[in-house]
């Protein structure tokens, strides 16, 4: 049997009402020579018999059935089954580009590169519209150089691109090699395995294009618990750290990385309180006045006349007039 060119690993849980929408865009991509893993973690709805119809269908979708334990232990089980030389991970709620396989495949391949980095759209599921997401893609669109590494842009090498495993397409022996993982909790079990990814990386490629659609506004269970578990982001981000120990030199990076994940979870905490605790614990004095001004908890005295940094920009108040200068020395008043 051929070698597949790209395994598609996709955890499954109760996404029934969206699973054709993934596995239809998956059928139709233009590179035809890959494998599609599907990991059904103990659905309760109808996602395995959709599973077992489509794969009758198509014999390149593979199915693995196995009790619910979450989708960082279905992710790394998909993995360990896949066969591709290279491996992409992708939620059974979003879809691709008809041409995002193909692309990518070309890019990696080309470059050599242990990975390739595209963009992506925000799916409303509400009004069925897309929109290009551009998130932190300044910070690296002046690279001229074809592949890069931590090295080259080492204040911004965890903040080039969206966290989530599905707009990045993974040398297989990349993965093996550094024995990444996904961690096994409730929610943010990608971001230690996406950082690592990044520091790891000798060769990483662009691929400047939305190619996936990230859906938003849905009902899934996992949107609607998420908040239950926001813990989880900082057993992850610890997690990380575990595994390593980042030299000073990257620290800044991490820590802008820090905020934007920590704000991103503040906002669906049912315990802001002790979130925040927690986030004071976590940051460093400067950082943490930064996630203050991101979630809108800067104290007033503060807008008489602070700064606030990330690395990427400087805000500057006075007198209640913020000052933002960006990365490139340009300065607007908002």
């Amino acid at each position: 049997m051929t070698m597949p060119s790209v395994s598609v690993v996709i955890p499954v849980y109760n996404v029934a009402q969206y699973l054709p929408q993934c596995l239809d865009s998956l059928i139709g991509q233009d590179l035809k020579n890959i494998e599609i893993i599907c990991v059904n973690d103990g659905s309760k709805d109808d996602s395995l018999s959709l599973l077992r119809h489509y794969a009758e269908q198509d014999a390149r979708i593979k199915i693995i059935d196995k009790a619910n334990s979450g989708a960082g232990d279905s992710r790394n089980m998909g993995f360990t089954a896949a066969k591709g030389k290279y491996v992409i991970f992708l939620d059974a709620d979003d879809f691709f580009d008809k041409q995002m396989l193909s692309l990518a495949f070309a890019r990696i391949k080309e470059t050599d590169a242990d990975m390739v980095v595209f963009r992506y759209y925000l799916y409303d599921n509400r009004t069925g519209k897309a929109k290009e997401e551009d998130y932190a893609w300044m910070q690296v669109r002046d690279i001229k150089k074809e592949t890069f590494a931590k090295e080259d842009v080492p204040e911004h090498i965890f903040n080039i691109c969206a966290n989530a495993p599905f707009v990045k397409l993974y040398k297989r022996e990349f993965i093996a090699k550094h024995q990444l993982k996904f961690d096994n909790i409730k929610s943010c079990n990608d971001v230690a395995f996406s950082l690592l990814s990044l520091y790891y990386a000798s060769k990483i490629a662009l691929l400047d294009k939305p190619l996936v659609y990230y859906r938003i506004n849905t009902n899934s269970q996992i949107s609607a618990t998420r908040g239950k578990h926001s813990d989880n982001v900082f057993t992850a981000l610890r997690s990380f750290l575990r595994q390593c120990p980042i030299t000073d030199k990257y620290l800044g990076s991490f820590n802008s990385f820090a905020v934007g994940v920590l704000a991103y979870e503040y906002k669906k905490t049912d315990e802001k309180k002790e979130f925040l605790h927690k986030a004071e614990e976590f940051l460093p004095l400067k950082m943490y006045n930064l996630f203050l001004y991101k979630i809108g908890r800067l104290p007033f005295y503060k807008k008489i006349f602070g700064i606030v940094s990330d690395g990427r920009r400087c805000y500057i108040y006075i007198l209640g007039l913020r000052l933002k200068i960006r990365h490139k020395g340009t300065k607007s008043l908002t």
